[in-house]
């Protein structure tokens, strides 16, 4: 299968597939995004503890993204992410709609 494309996405919560993604977007030189939808914080089990060891496995990486999407400033603040420059930083808009 031949994939042509103009950008690579991808989020955070699929084990490796983000990473992957990166990798492949880098080699190519296609322009690469990644929506971060957690801090890794909160959970106090065993996934919680997954969590925060993807979160620092997954630290080397993010830097050679074009852009990393946030969906919120709490989450865009957190100092996991510290390691990514802050131009490459978004905060992503999100619009809910009413339907009745």
């Amino acid at each position: 299968m031949e994939v042509d494309t103009d950008i690579f996405h991808s989020h955070h919560y699929c084990f490796l597939i983000p990473e992957i993604t990166m990798i492949i977007g880098k080699i190519r030189k296609i322009p690469t995004f990644v929506t971060m939808h957690s801090s890794f914080k909160g959970r106090e089990n065993i996934i919680g503890l997954f969590e925060r060891l993807y979160s620092v496995f997954m630290q080397p990486f993010l830097p050679i993204c074009s852009k990393v999407f946030f969906i919120s400033n709490y989450i865009k603040s957190n100092k996991i992410f510290s390691l990514i420059p802050e131009k490459r930083k978004r905060l992503q808009s999100i619009i809910l709609l009413n339907h009745q």
